[in-house]
């Protein structure tokens, strides 16, 4: 699914491969996430990977401690959350019916 989120040409595959990562709650699956999230060229699919992420906020703010992906380990992950936050607010407002999906 990850090679699908990173290669797959159609906005719409990557964007439904964002939803079910984040649906299957799967820890693995968060350096491919945050690497479309950073990477990935479609607002669109930068929104649904951001509201995937949200659903482990807790393992995610674990990892990036540790992976040190987005700088130091002072950065301000106040200000990661609420880039998520409004990333997912785009997603929400593209399918709103995504947030029902949520488990």
């Amino acid at each position: 699914m990850l090679k699908a989120l990173e290669e797959d040409p159609e906005i719409t595959v990557r964007v439904s491969v964002a939803e079910a990562l984040g649906q299957l709650g799967s820890e693995a699956a968060i350096p491919g996430l945050l690497k479309a999230l950073e990477e990935d060229p479609e607002i669109t699919v930068r929104a649904s990977v951001a509201y995937a992420l949200l659903g482990h906020l807790h393992a995610l703010l674990g990892h990036l401690q540790l992976s040190d992906q987005f700088g130091s380990q002072d950065e301000d992950m106040g200000a990661m959350i609420l880039k998520l936050l409004k990333l997912s607010q785009l997603a929400l407002e593209e399918n709103p019916k995504s947030l029902f999906l949520r488990t």
